[in-house]
């Protein structure tokens, strides 16, 4: 009686080659698209760098004490969109803490510049939230609260 010797081959079919290959230009076509054209996370950039930045400036704020302020300040600057934290004394020469510049290239916000003060509980000076808008190809709304605290989305 003799064995059947059964041949296993361990390899890809050509037709799996091919999808693989096929797959792999899909995607890459799809991600090629994306680093073409930034533009579209420029605006989401600047909303999370304002965001990240009013965090900062509130910090320092509730660190500080009372005899010192603390302000967040924005607008366009010679690099792009640059957000500033500065401690101000009351007998001393202010001093930036932070300062943090965006690529302004196909960006708009609205106000194109502000000030705001932090108190020494972490709140804003004025009694209402600020909101600010970022449009590139997209739109992003940023919002800082009264008491201080910053978040993404509109101002309620």
């Amino acid at each position: 009686m003799k064995k059947h010797a059964t041949a296993y081959s361990s390899g890809f079919t050509l037709i799996e080659l091919v999808m693989v290959l096929i797959l792999i230009g899909v995607l890459s076509s799809l991600g090629i698209g994306l680093l073409i054209s930034p533009g579209g996370y420029s605006a989401s950039v600047a909303r999370d760098q304002f965001v990240s930045t009013a965090l900062l400036a509130q910090k320092h704020a509730l660190a500080a004490g009372p005899s010192t302020r603390i302000s967040l300040s924005f607008g366009p600057s010679d690099e792009g969109f640059t957000f500033t934290v500065t401690r101000h004394f009351e007998d001393e020469p202010s001093i930036v803490v932070a300062e943090r510049t965006v690529d302004a290239s196909g960006l708009s916000v609205d106000p194109r510049s502000l000030s705001l003060d932090y108190g020494s509980t972490g709140g804003l000076s004025s009694s209402s939230g600020k909101g600010v808008t970022f449009t590139s190809e997209s739109t992003h709304q940023a919002c800082i609260s009264s008491l201080g605290f910053p978040y993404t989305g509109s101002c309620q």
